[in-house]
């Protein structure tokens, strides 16, 4: 009896007392031949082989027949979705790699389906030395799964019969990145190897090979370097797309604006978050939303300053790193590399167009700018020529508004803004901020954090005591405000227009 029907029959016992299988084959000589298995429930390991007998006519085929159905169990059972859904996760690995035999598990002539539960697989030949130098091969089948099947992931040794002699852990076992994998290395060695328990692997008298063996050793080395490599593909394909696909969908990552400086920046902190998920998936699983947040806004407050190859130390104080690993963050923390400064020269370019179009606005087309439908877009899609090193807190929001993401920003908190004032509803054109090192101090904690408030107006509005007054108004509700004040907290406000009266 083959190992897949054996198997089939032990799980079938779950639901009935006793189960007979009856098969009808032709031999070499061409006669019809007829034998039953039988296994018991109370007997899983044990089969009979019975009523072996020569017929006379008829088809080969084979007959299940289940005895005793618990209660539990109906002629419906076998075709629902879950029942149909356990049998490819338990035998479909066995029907992917016979499929070239044309194997198949039928329900009342349907082929039970199983291509659905691999997501990915591929063969590959293994030339092994020996003690005299001689190639064993062994062949190969990878097989990533789209779900969890069984407890873990193994190795598995299988001889020339598909049978297995043994199944070994292997070490990427880490289900924080949905890595479900399976190897089924084959080959004629293994029709004369014993797979000892853990201690026992010394020299056999027999001439069969165990775990001790040079060959064997040497095969799992290969093994475990062929898994750590299409591992690492499929976190940079599929792993690290997803995540970065959810912090999207998730509001994970901060607001960037739909201006070329600031998506510049976004692919910055994307390609960022994808190396180090390669590196250890770990850092970003198992966190809670605001978690997440704090920790991609801390990345991203980094790599906007001289401290961005810092990253590289603390990342290697965390967890340990490879000299590939390092170097592959080290490479994409590079400020000089030839895409950034491609890039790079693309924005200056766009910059200059955005200055000569501003020129247009305020002074060729004056009459017809407007502060809110013009000048306050044009600013606000490009900030930075009010410092390229801030983060946008709001533009024509309300202080409220601000102030949840003026919090947001500088501390990771994201809470709604509450200001008692009736000043509250004012609303700023433009609201920009930043934290910096001070010079000359070690501590960590000691940042500066500078802010600028802008007011806009149209080219053809003179400032005068009533624009000035209104940025005084808002120096006095930042002033009275308690949580836009710290001893740490610089502010500078703008009024801005193309004259300034007497």
């Amino acid at each position: 009896m083959n190992w897949l029907m054996f198997q089939l029959l032990q799980y079938l016992t779950m639901f009935a007392a006793k189960a007979v299988w009856e098969t009808r084959f032709l031999d070499e000589n061409d006669k019809l031949l007829k034998y039953e298995i039988t296994i018991h429930k109370s007997s899983k390991d044990v089969y009979e082989d019975d009523n072996k007998v020569i017929l006379g006519e008829g088809v080969s085929g084979t007959d299940l027949h289940l005895y005793d159905l618990d209660k539990s169990v109906s002629a419906q059972s076998f075709h629902s979705e879950h029942f149909t859904e356990y049998i490819a996760q338990e035998f479909g690995w066995f029907l992917h790699l016979n499929k070239d035999k044309g194997y198949s598990i039928k329900i009342n002539g349907e082929s039970i389906a199983y291509e659905h539960i691999i997501g990915e697989d591929d063969v590959t030949l293994l030339h092994i030395k020996d003690w005299s130098n001689n190639d064993v091969v062994f062949t190969v089948s990878y097989v990533r799964w789209m779900k969890k099947i069984g407890d873990k992931s193994y190795y598995y040794l299988l001889n020339t019969s598909k049978y297995e002699v043994g199944k070994i852990l292997t070490s990427f076992n880490n289900n924080a990145i949905d890595f479900y994998h399976s190897l089924y290395v084959e080959s004629p060695y293994f029709d004369h190897f014993v797979f000892e328990k853990e201690g026992e692997e010394s020299t056999r008298t027999d001439g069969a090979k165990n775990q001790g063996d040079i060959v064997y050793k040497r095969l799992i080395k290969k093994l475990q370097s062929l898994l750590e490599e299409k591992q690492k593909l499929f976190v940079r394909e599929k792993a690290a797309e997803k995540l970065l696909t959810n912090y999207e969908s998730e509001r994970i990552l901060p607001v960037f604006k739909n201006n070329m400086y600031d998506q510049e920046r976004k692919r910055d902190l994307l390609n960022v978050i994808k190396e180090i998920y390669c590196i250890q998936p770990k850092i970003f699983k198992g966190l809670k939303k605001e978690q997440q947040k704090t920790c991609v806004g801390f990345l991203n407050l980094l790599l906007d300053t001289d401290e961005r190859e810092n990253i590289l130390t603390i990342l290697g104080d965390v967890v340990r790193l490879t000299s590939e690993e390092r170097e592959q963050l080290a490479n994409t923390l590079q400020t000089t590399s030839l895409n950034k400064i491609l890039r790079t020269i693309r924005m200056i370019q766009n910059r200059y167009l955005v200055v000569e179009m501003l020129k247009g606005l305020v002074f060729d087309l004056k009459k017809f700018s407007t502060e809110r439908e013009h000048i306050q877009k044009a600013i606000e899609d490009n900030y930075w020529l009010f410092g390229e090193q801030f983060h946008l807190v709001s533009a024509d929001d309300t202080f409220e508004k601000a102030l949840s993401n003026y919090l947001y920003l500088l501390d990771g908190i994201k809470k709604e803004g509450y200001i008692n004032s009736d000043e509250r509803l004012r609303r700023p054109d433009i609201f920009m901020c930043r934290k910096r090192k001070i010079p000359d101090t070690q501590n960590l904690s000691d940042m500066l954090e500078e802010n600028i408030i802008i007011e806009l107006k149209r080219p053809t509005v003179t400032i005068g005591k009533e624009q000035f007054r209104q940025v005084e108004d808002y120096l006095d509700l930042i002033k009275s405000e308690e949580q836009f004040n710290s001893q740490m907290r610089h502010w500078k406000f703008f009024v801005v227009s193309n004259k300034v009266d007497d």
